[in-house]
């Protein structure tokens, strides 16, 4: 077989993660869903073939540990809305985060990114923490919009990040069941489209080094 193949023709969804995961990128930024939060069928049968990678949460791979962390809940009702904030304290400072029960999910009102949802840019992160991989879950109102804005914030988001290295787009929360399919198209096309139309930033020393 020639070595020559296309890096696109090589390159698996989960090969794609892992490089990200690294720190590195390859060549397009990786997407990936939550086995639960996407219905086996056609539509997820040919997103996958299309690239996305199927994460099993349910693989014990890794542990999570809060060392020196107290972490307590509050529950309190705005109206007929139910909120839940979850407490972390750290011996250098308290942090939290704010759900709200939607029914079918529960939306997460302060995250890292405001992009549109939270409190940071994204942009913001990168200066904050340049060295850290992010793996972003896609704003969940935008879910809700039209295909064109999901693939224009998409395209926003990516190029708030500045260099692509240690970049994943995820879905980690469940989509309104009329909407997931179109709105994960559109996030795949603005990824792609991303790619195709920005080539100088996935390729570089820093892909290479990863990638072979």
């Amino acid at each position: 077989m020639q070595r020559n193949l296309t890096r696109s023709a090589e390159m698996t969804p989960r090969k794609r993660v892992e490089i990200s995961l690294r720190g590195g990128h390859s060549d397009r930024v990786p997407f990936t869903m939550y086995e639960n939060k996407i219905p086996q069928c056609v539509a997820e049968r040919e997103m996958r073939n299309r690239g996305m990678c199927i994460v099993k949460r349910d693989v014990p791979v890794l542990k999570t540990r809060f060392p020196n962390v107290k972490i307590t809940q509050e529950i309190y009702w705005e109206g007929d809305r139910k909120f839940v904030r979850i407490w972390h304290e750290t011996p250098v400072g308290k942090v939290s985060i704010l759900y709200e029960d939607a029914g079918f999910t529960s939306w997460v009102h302060e995250k890292m990114f405001k992009s549109p949802d939270t409190d940071m840019t994204l942009a913001e992160a990168r200066a904050a923490w340049p060295n850290k991989v992010l793996w972003l879950n896609f704003p969940s109102s935008v879910h809700l919009k039209a295909d064109a804005e999901v693939e224009a914030t998409t395209m926003d988001l990516l190029n708030q990040a500045g260099t692509m290295d240690g970049l994943i787009m995820g879905v980690t929360e469940d989509i309104p069941p009329h909407r997931w399919q179109n709105s994960c198209r559109a996030i795949m096309d603005g990824l792609d489209r991303h790619a195709r139309e920005n080539p100088k930033r996935y390729t570089s020393t820093h892909e290479q080094r990863h990638c072979w």
